[in-house]
Parts: structure tokens; sequence; C-alpha cells
């Protein structure tokens, strides 16, 4: 390889003024723009709970399937089946405490098919006539 004719330059840094400083939240472009700040808190909020269960479960269901069958594989597809019953159970306790909730207000019937339609598709449990 020759180096002959070949010339290399530092590019030369020009100070124009002075630029203020910006925390790294607040970069432009950056990963953590305002509009997107908060994703954490609201991903937190809404699966935190439920990671931690799931993974409490799958260290249960690993340790379980290794001392009782004494094989790697075994525990690791116990831990699997005990993570995602553990992930998803604690998605659907949640879920359904968040409907009882929402649904307090209504009583019997009413309540049972809250989910299932308009307030015009229910009116038939208000305007029947009672015996």
């Amino acid at each position: 390889m020759s180096t002959q004719g070949v010339t290399a330059a530092a590019p030369v840094a020009v100070a124009t003024g002075t630029v203020p400083a910006l925390r790294a939240g607040d970069v432009p472009g950056g990963c953590m723009t305002p509009a997107r700040a908060g994703w954490w808190q609201a991903w937190r909020a809404r699966f935190g709970l439920a990671e931690v269960c799931g993974t409490i479960a799958a260290v249960g269901g690993f340790a379980a399937g290794y001392l009782i069958a004494g094989s790697l594989l075994a525990a690791a597809g116990l831990a699997t089946i005990c993570e995602a019953v553990g992930f998803y159970g604690c998605v659907g306790v949640k879920t359904a405490v968040a409907a009882c909730r929402a649904t307090a207000h209504l009583g019997g019937v009413q309540r049972l098919v809250a989910g299932h339609g308009t307030r015009s598709h229910n009116s038939w449990l208000r305007a029947r006539p009672r015996a």
C-alpha cells in the first residue's frame, strides 16, 4: 500500500458563539423527547405488577421442575408455563377489578350485560314490566 500523494488534515472546530446546554431528556430528536417521556411510567403502571408476578412464577416453576424431575428441560418447560399463568393471571385479575369498579353503580343483570352493548341494547332491562 502506498501513501505517496495522500495528505490528511484534521478538521478544524470553529466556535460560532455560545450554545445553551440541554439536559439529556431535552435533546432534540433524542430518545426521550417530551412526547415520549412518560412511556416508561405508563408501561410500568400497566404491566409492572404482571411482570413481577410472571417472573416469580417462572422462578418457582423452574425450581419445582428441577427438584421433581432433575432435568433442565423439564424445569424450563414448567417455568415457561408458570410464567404465562402468572403474567396473564395478574393481567386478568387487574382487568376484573377495573371492570368491577367501573360497573359498581349498576346492579344485578345490568352489571352482567354492561360490557355487551350500548345503553339502548340494555334498555329491555329497564322497560320490562315487573311481576
